[in-house]
């Protein structure tokens, strides 16, 4: 009975309706891309000892971006996603230091980015 009900109700998904929201979406996030791409010329430096970013007064949303631009030149082997850069990005806003993959971050009014101090082995030696 359950599967003659679904076949004869209407789906719930307005297919023309999700396409032009997806549509919608991928333009914004291009825009977001050259939007950041243009910001990235004034509020990223570069330095012997690593990177700066001037994040005041941006969205949350162009934030992030910036920060991958300079993630994406530190590490590009393992470029990290979700909660991992939003816990990043929490804890440079709260003015902290924290470690991303091989990146030393460190928060304030301006985010400071350069390679992380090798990590000492916590093993004991072999005998």
């Amino acid at each position: 009975r359950m599967r003659q009900w679904l076949a004869s109700s209407p789906h719930p998904l307005d297919t023309v309706a999700a396409s032009r929201s997806a549509g919608a979406l991928a333009e914004a996030s291009a825009a977001l891309d050259w939007t950041a791409r243009h910001f990235a010329d004034t509020r990223i430096s570069a330095d012997l000892s690593g990177y700066t970013l001037d994040p005041q007064h941006l969205p949350r949303e162009l934030q992030r971006r910036l920060f991958l631009i300079i993630i994406k030149v530190l590490e590009s082997a393992n470029i990290p996603r979700g909660d991992a850069v939003e816990h990043v990005i929490d804890t440079l806003i709260a003015g902290k230091k924290a470690t991303l993959g091989n990146v030393l971050c460190i928060g304030g009014s301006i985010w400071h980015f350069s390679p992380a101090p090798e990590r000492r082995n916590m093993q004991k030696p072999q005998e």
